[in-house]
């Protein structure tokens, strides 16, 4: 019994610490957004005047160059530009911005893009399994990018720009 007892004792202090570490990096910034990149990716400006580099999770939207790529933009930016938004992080990514859900008055935007053809599920990296539901719709009503017969991931556009490059 006393070995069960501590065993128990080690899991539940294990768990605390495990859920612990993950609570210390999900957190919540708020601020105005402004300098809309593209379509997933824009900067966030604190109240405290500290400026994070913010890419939406889970969503990935085509390249500025790409078709639809101006239009993606666009469309976060009359969503967000020099409005306040709040940012549920949940981690750096390898260019130091900061990658999270945004919400507009507890709109989901990272889903409102997919929603609306404007960027795509982003499988790999994707914490959200509504989103899939979400890219099926658009894509059965043909909004956005969904209206070209075969639209280019911008993952692939990137691959391929990454092969020409190097020839």
């Amino acid at each position: 019994k006393n070995s069960i007892k501590k065993n128990m004792k080690k899991i539940l202090i294990l768990t605390i610490l495990i859920a612990a570490q993950c609570v210390a990096f999900a957190q919540k910034v708020s601020g105005v957004a402004s300098n809309i990149h593209d379509g997933d990716t824009f900067w966030l400006n604190k109240p405290d005047g500290t400026i994070l580099k913010i890419r939406l999770a889970s969503i990935d939207a085509p390249e500025l160059a790409q078709a639809h790529g101006k239009a993606s933009r666009d469309f976060l930016k009359k969503l967000i530009d020099q409005k306040t938004v709040v940012v549920d992080v949940q981690e750096k990514d390898k260019y130091q911005r900061s990658v999270g859900v945004v919400f507009l008055n507890n709109e989901n935007i990272n889903r409102a893009l997919v929603a609306n053809g404007y960027a795509w599920h982003y499988l790999k990296y994707s914490r959200d399994s509504e989103l899939s539901k979400i890219e099926a719709d658009a894509k059965m009503k043909k909004k956005g990018l969904w209206r070209d017969e075969k639209p280019l991931p911008p993952w692939q556009y990137r691959a391929e720009k990454r092969t020409v490059q190097k020839i």
